[in-house]
């Protein structure tokens, strides 16, 4: 049997099955084929980065960015940081499990949490990063929301009434993925 199986590590740890696994044995073929698909699947997470909408998207953000450098008044800057705290300390567990088990599944990803980021253009949900990249935003509040701030960000919402809610302010094309959370 030497050569037949060999044992691959895995680039980052991913959920198979009922389990997280760092590494798995399997023939060396289909490790250089995983091996290859991570490869070609960073690649075009990288180029899907770069193309002209995602520039645009780079572009608005730093001039928001400007315009909220601007000193606001300490006592509403306090009050819209409690708001944050409150929205994100209301959103179940189950809810980012369900974000972890999507992401995998569908991406072959982990999803990495941004708990505490209180910047205005994430509505006071939950950033979702993919190697380091925003790539979600996990229950936003619906009254904080600004679509035009979140091109190529997908939306993660617990139930159905979420979903409608969002979806009628949402622009055509935005993804808003609603999560089973059944036990």
């Amino acid at each position: 049997m030497t050569g037949r199986i060999a044992l691959h590590l895995l680039p980052q740890e991913r959920f198979l099955e009922e389990h997280w696994w760092a590494d798995i044995w399997t023939a060396p073929a289909y490790a250089k084929a995983a091996v290859q698909f991570a490869i070609d699947g960073h690649r075009a997470f990288r180029r899907m980065r770069t193309d002209s909408a995602w520039r645009n998207q780079l572009a608005r953000a730093a001039a928001e960015r400007e315009r909220q450098r601007e000193p606001a008044d300490p006592y509403e800057a306090d009050a819209q940081h409690a708001q944050v705290a409150a929205w994100q300390l209301s959103i179940p567990h189950q809810l980012r499990k369900g974000v972890e088990q999507w992401v995998c599944s569908t991406l072959g990803w982990q999803a990495e949490f941004r708990y505490r980021d209180a910047d205005p253009r994430w509505a006071a949900g939950i950033v979702v990063n993919i190697l380091r990249e925003s790539y979600g935003l996990l229950q936003p509040n619906p009254d904080l929301i600004d679509w035009s701030q979140l091109d190529n960000i997908t939306v993660f919402v617990g139930t159905r009434e979420e979903h409608n809610r969002l979806a009628h302010t949402a622009p055509t094309g935005a993804r808003i993925v609603v999560l089973d959370t059944s036990p």
